[in-house]
C-alpha cells in the first residue's frame, strides 16, 4: 500500500489551509492502492534544530533530540516521514512566506539530507493567503526546501483565499497526481543524481542555476583566500 503524508503547517486545524489539504488527501484516497495519513505539526512536539550536527557523525543519519522528529528514529513524526511514498504540505502565509510550523518542519528535515531516504520522493505544496497574499513567494520558498532535500516536486498551488472554491478543484487534481505517483514510489522510488535535481527544477516555482553558481562563486572566494580552517 503506497502512502500519501499530508502535513498540515497552520495552527488552526480547521481553516482554509487545513481544508485544501484535506480536500487533496481525499482525492488521493480515491486511488486504488493508496492510503492517507494526516500529521497536524501544532499536535506534535517538535523543535528547532540545534546544528548538534550527529546526525552527519551517526552512520544511521537520525536526530537525537527527544522530541517527535527526534529520538534517533523513533521520533512519531520522523516514522511518518520515512514511511511516506510521497509528502503534500500545506501553509498558511506567514510575512510574505511559509509559516514557521512550515520552516520548522522543512528544517528538521536535515538527518535526510544525509541518508537520502526521501531522495526522489513524491512533493507538492500547497499556500494559502489572505489579504496581502504573496502566496506565489510561500510557494516559491517551500519549492526552494525541496530542493534542497532532493524531493521530487511534482505540482504545486498557490491559492488566495478570495478565489477558494476554483482552488479546491486545484487541490484535488494534485491529490491524485501526487496518489498515482507515490504508487509507483512504492514500487521503485527513482533518486536524483545532483545534475537530474537541477534539471528537475530549472522550470518550477524556484530555480536553482543562479543561486547555486552565486554560492559557488563565494566558496571559490574564501578558498582563495585560504578562509577555510578545515
Amino acid at each position: 500500500m503506497a502512502r500519501v503524508l499530508g502535513v498540515l503547517a497552520s495552527g488552526r486545524s480547521d481553516g482554509y489551509t487545513a481544508k485544501l489539504l484535506q480536500s487533496a488527501l481525499d482525492a488521493a484516497a480515491q486511488v486504488d492502492g493508496v492510503e492517507v495519513q494526516l500529521a497536524k505539526l501544532g499536535s506534535f512536539r517538535l523543535g528547532p534544530c540545534l546544528s548538534c550536527f550527529k546526525c552527519i557523525r551517526d552512520a544511521s543519519h537520525v536526530c537525537v533530540l527527544d522530541d517527535d522528529f527526534g529520538r534517533s528514529g523513533n521520533g512519531a513524526l520522523f516514522k511518518l516521514v520515512q514511511e511516506a511514498n510521497a509528502l503534500v504540505t500545506a501553509t498558511p502565509v506567514h510575512n510574505y512566506g511559509v509559516s514557521a510550523l512550515a520552516h520548522l518542519f522543512f528544517e528538521r528535515l536535515y538527518p535526510f539530507l544525509w541518508s537520502g531516504a526521501i531522495n526522489g520522493m513524491t512533493f507538492a505544496a500547497i499556500t494559502c493567503a489572505t489579504n496581502q497574499g504573496m502566496h506565489k513567494e510561500a510557494l516559491r520558498e517551500a519549492c526552494r526546501f525541496a530542493y534542497t532535500y532532493g524531493l521530487r516536486w511534482i505540482d504545486g498551488v498557490a491559492v488566495h483565499a478570495s478565489f477558494y472554491d476554483r482552488a479546491l478543484t486545484a487541490v484535488k487534481a494534485v491529490g491524485r497526481e501526487v496518489a498515482l505517483a507515490a504508487r509507483a514510489d512504492a514500487v521503485q522510488r527513482a533518486a536524483f543524481t545532483d545534475e537530474e535535481r537541477m534539471l528537475h527544477y530549472q522550470s518550477l516555482p524556484w530555480k536553482p542555476h543562479e543561486p547555486t553558481l552565486e554560492n559557488l562563486e563565494l566558496i571559490d572566494h574564501a578558498w582563495n583566500e585560504q578562509s577555510f580552517k578545515r
